[in-house]
């Protein structure tokens, strides 16, 4: 593949989109089609219009496809980011001819394939039997793949987590859990333990996770108090990127992560590169707040739906006209929250 022209990654700034460019112009000089579809895909604006969007979906749809369990984020041509239900499995009734569907062999058959040679990222759903199959299918990420996110399903033995953390490739440094801290999965092995997508995190889950380790950086999502939990060490709060609901009277913090761009996508088929890096897309957002109760444990409040619009505006769902900025004030089941464009600004609330 043109050594020296081919891209060493996706772009991650609009600077990356030179070497796309001239990658680009050899692809057609040579006279491959890929290169019309990144040709076409780089010289649109952050904000196309319909029909230039059904055109790079046109050129892309070919391309650009997984099996069905197996969801992806595009990205000039190739898989950015990967989600995989290791629980989806398509039931064949009797009599039917064909093999089951398995999405771990998928996953496997799909790291072959021209379009996974930039993955950066793969969500899996998972359960533990499943552990030491999903561990062999990553052996074929590309080494762009850095990061592996984890919703664990079922039970898991210690013995199970000890093996999938074990078995995970070298290349991944970065570990993130949507559905909460899992002590079990806090090693040294990673370099970083997001659990931004949570709606809360207990300190002492926290405390016991920094106890047992050394270097492991942890990036935490809600909290009951950001004062307390910015204090510890090797702890963020949130991810670049990441909105946030603070309450100046407890302290609390909701952290609203970054929606991956297979979600973006949705329903849209694709999202061309610079509106990906100028975060162009439409995203919504379903925030669960943390609600102490009195006597009993915490409980996930749904939150009404957030919207952030193609221009960059935030709004409430239910009220579009009304514009959030940092710093607007929500009153929610009698707590006042105050809304954040950069989940970091909290402290300029406390």
């Amino acid at each position: 593949m043109m050594p020296g022209v081919r891209p060493a990654h996706l772009p991650r700034t609009e600077d990356d989109l030179a070497v796309w460019r001239v990658y680009a112009d050899a692809l057609l000089e040579r006279g491959d089609r890929l290169g019309e579809l990144l040709a076409f895909e780089l010289a649109l604006p952050p904000e196309p219009d319909e029909l230039a969007i059904q055109r790079l979906w046109a050129l892309a749809r070919k391309r650009c496809k997984v099996s069905g369990a197996l969801s992806a984020g595009w990205s000039l041509g190739h898989a950015r980011v990967l989600r995989v239900d290791a629980q989806v499995r398509e039931k064949v009734r009797p009599g039917d001819l064909g093999t089951r569907h398995e999405p771990l062999a998928d996953l496997a058959a799909f790291f072959k394939r021209p379009t996974a040679a930039y993955v950066e990222r793969v969500d899996v759903r998972l359960e533990a039997p499943d552990a030491r199959t999903f561990a062999a299918a990553m052996k074929g990420a590309p080494p762009t793949c850095r990061e592996v996110g984890i919703e664990p399903r079922g039970e898991w033995s210690a013995e199970a987590v000890a093996d999938l953390v074990s078995l995970m490739p070298a290349g991944v440094t970065h570990l993130s859990m949507p559905g909460g801290l899992d002590p079990g999965f806090a090693t040294d092995r990673f370099e970083v333990l997001d659990v931004s997508g949570a709606w809360l995190t207990q300190e002492e889950q926290v405390g016991r996770v920094l106890s047992r380790t050394r270097t492991l950086q942890l990036v935490l999502g809600g909290v009951y108090s950001a004062p307390r939990a910015s204090k510890l060490e090797r702890v963020q709060l949130g991810r670049p990127g990441d909105a946030g609901l603070f309450e100046p009277e407890t302290g609390a913090l909701t952290v609203i992560a970054r929606a991956p761009l297979y979600e973006v996508q949705r329903g849209r088929n694709i999202v061309g590169v610079r509106s990906q890096l100028r975060r162009a897309a439409a995203e919504r957002y379903r925030p669960l707040v943390a609600s102490p109760a009195a006597g009993g444990p915490a409980r996930a409040e749904p939150f009404p739906n957030l919207e952030r619009h193609a221009d960059g505006r935030w709004t409430l769902v239910f009220e579009p006209h009304h514009k959030l900025v940092t710093g607007s004030r929500i009153t929610y089941q009698d707590r006042e929250l105050v809304f954040l464009e950069d989940v970091q600004a909290w402290r300029t609330y406390a």
